[in-house]
Order: structure tokens, then C-alpha cells, then sequence
């Protein structure tokens, strides 16, 4: 093996190991009341809810349970299929197809959102996000089917679409993404994510479930144009004309 192979090989093992799920967690600070990220801490007077969405959630939510000093009242992990999870966190694991949506990406987000949604402000909820989560939290908005979501990301994967421009569509399209998780919630929600995006931007991981959404109806058409798509998704035309008529946010904004 050369000089060079050997350096990148090496790099690679330590960006792997930089990033295991018991790694990461050392950066959080566990008390019996709830946990603390630098300067934000999460403890709940109400019940304490752990949700861990994406590739790494199996992981990274056994590793927040064997820290953890206060045992979650309950636990969701919405996970694609074919990624490992230990025994301690097996029960509590749904899967879904990625990259492409399914039927029980749609069962399950709705049953996220319907859990959310029952909580209190005395609540809280431990947001573990990873990449992926886009494609599992497949439950559409009113209007729009869940065949229409599995095309239409297939054609814009299929036509070379970026990240951002894949999330821009989505994010119309989605029931929880682009912030709509979060203002399903009336408890407050601390987000811990790990970025598969360049640049880190929230609002792009996983669709950004649980931040504010600066994309809007005019940039998803745009993307749909630029890639051919214009007209081909009737009910998808129609929600972003009504969305563009209305001029008024589909997503949760700044403040």
C-alpha cells in the first residue's frame, strides 16, 4: 500500500470513529433531570420523550439510553431497513424504505405526529436526527398522495436533483418536514443532529423537521421546471399554485 492510500485510509477511520454514536454522546451532559448541549438544556417536568429519525438512530439512540440518568418515558426510532440495531433498542424501531418513500413511512409518521401532537408544554422531547430521515417521514400533507411523493422523488433523483433542491419540493410535500414536526408539538424539543450535508445547514438534514424553512412554493416549481417535471404531477401542480396564490408560508419561519 503507498504513502497516500495508508493517509487516506487513516483518515477515513478516524472520521468514521469521530462520528459512533457513544463518541458523540460524550459532548452531551446527562443530570436526573433531564440533559444539557452547551448552552440549551432539556428537563422536562412533564414526561420525556426520545424520537431518533434516520440511518443513525438505532445507534445513536442506544447510546443516549445507556447514558442517560433519567429513563425516557417513552422512546420512538424510525429507521430504514437494513441498519443494525442492538437488543436494547429493538423494540422500539419501525422501518421504512430509503431513498425511496413507503406505506409504512406513512404509517409511522403519522404515528409520530399523532404522539406529538397529544403532549403538553410540561413535555419534552429529545430530537435525535440523522441523514435519511427525509425519505422515512413519508406521510404527505392533505391533498397530496403518498404514490405522488414515491414518483416525484423518484424522478427528481433519477434527473441528478441536489439535496437542497430534492428538500425544496419535500418540504411542500411532506407532513413533517420543512418544521412542521416541531410546531406539531406544543412540548418543547431539543434537536441533536448529525449533519450528511455540506455546509451543516439545518433546514437541509432530513428536511429540517424541527427547524424553520426559508424554501417556498416558488423555488419548488422552479426545481420541478429545471428538471423537466413542470405538468407531469398534476396534484402536485395544483398544491404549489395554491401555494404560490396564496402568498403566505406553508412552513414554520423564523421566529
Amino acid at each position: 500500500m503507498t504513502p497516500l492510500a495508508e493517509l487516506a485510509r487513516a483518515m477515513f477511520a478516524a472520521a468514521v470513529s469521530a462520528v459512533r454514536p457513544e463518541v458523540l454522546m460524550r459532548q452531551v451532559e446527562f443530570h436526573a433531570g433531564g440533559i444539557r448541549f452547551r448552552e440549551d438544556e432539556l428537563a422536562p417536568a412533564g414526561r420525556l420523550l426520545l424520537v431518533a429519525l434516520g440511518k443513525a438512530a438505532p445507534g445513536l439512540a442506544a447510546a443516549f439510553l445507556t447514558r442517560s440518568l433519567r429513563r425516557p418515558d417513552e422512546v420512538f426510532i424510525l429507521a430504514p431497513d437494513g441498519v443494525a440495531a442492538g437488543n436494547e433498542v429493538a423494540r422500539f424501531v419501525r422501518r421504512a424504505s430509503h431513498p425511496l418513500p413507503d406505506a409504512r413511512g406513512v404509517a409511522a409518521t403519522e404515528e409520530l405526529i399523532a404522539t406529538l401532537t397529544a403532549l403538553s408544554p410540561a413535555d419534552g422531547v429529545v430530537l435525535l436526527l440523522s441523514g435519511g430521515a427525509s425519505a422515512l417521514l413519508a406521510a404527505p400533507v392533505a391533498g397530496i398522495s403518498a404514490e405522488a411523493v414515491t414518483s416525484i422523488t423518484k424522478r427528481l433523483l433519477d434527473s441528478g436533483a441536489g439535496i437542497r433542491e430534492l428538500n425544496t419540493v419535500r418540504k411542500r410535500l411532506l407532513a413533517a418536514s420543512g418544521g412542521r414536526l416541531a410546531a406539531s408539538c406544543p412540548a418543547e424539543m431539543m434537536t441533536l443532529a448529525v449533519s450528511d450535508v455540506p455546509g451543516d445547514d439545518l433546514a437541509v438534514i432530513a428536511s429540517g423537521p424541527s427547524v424553520p424553512d426559508a424554501s417556498d412554493a416558488h423555488g419548488a416549481r422552479d426545481v420541478l421546471a429545471s428538471h423537466g417535471l413542470a405538468g407531469v404531477f398534476a396534484e402536485v401542480d395544483a398544491l404549489l399554485e395554491r401555494l404560490v396564490r396564496a402568498a403566505a408560508a406553508d412552513t414554520p419561519r423564523c421566529g
